[in-house]
């Protein structure tokens, strides 16, 4: 727990991304770029753990001049800690598609995919989606064949999304 007499950690005022404002006493720890968007993960001294921030959401930031105790981070890396807490939430995706690795990267150039080969020249790719609806876009732009190979919701959906676009 922070001590009264301490200097006090960093203040970040944070808006959720359901609107809740809170205001947090951080050890800022460092910052990560993944996906277009900057995060500070610092160990919230109010909360006793590790925390996110996405640095959009943050106002009023006030740092304070000192040095924290090294904690042991609870992943490999800042990275890791932040996918799993992005993760969290997601269904993990597997899509074949009959496209070539590098045009498929180029589709999902903003997703956090695994991209492996394919035989007969296609690509596998495992990716977290918040929803079926993330897929839409970028297959769309590959115009190539694909199968889902799991979950099976998404292909059940899927199946019934292509079947309303044909009655167009």
């Amino acid at each position: 727990m922070h001590r009264p007499d301490a200097p006090a950690p960093t203040r970040a005022d944070e808006v959720s991304g359901k609107g809740t404002a809170t205001s947090r006493r951080v050890e800022p720890y460092r910052q990560i770029h993944l996906l277009l968007r900057w995060y500070l993960l610092g160990w919230d001294t109010d909360k006793e753990d590790w925390r996110v921030f996405r640095i959009d959401r943050v106002s009023e930031l006030q740092a304070q001049s000192r040095t924290f105790a090294p904690r042991a981070l609870p992943a490999g890396t800042g990275v890791d800690y932040l996918r799993q807490g992005i993760n969290r939430n997601r269904q993990r995706v597997v899509v074949t598609i009959d496209a070539p690795m590098t045009e498929v990267a180029d589709a999902f150039a903003h997703e956090d995919i695994d991209l492996t080969a394919a035989a007969g020249g296609g690509t596998h790719a495992v990716l977290m989606l918040d929803s079926w609806q993330w897929l839409l876009p970028r297959l769309a732009f590959l115009d190539a064949d694909f199968r889902v190979e799991e979950p099976t919701e998404f292909r059940q959906v899927l199946r019934r999304f292509g079947a309303r676009l044909g009655r167009q």
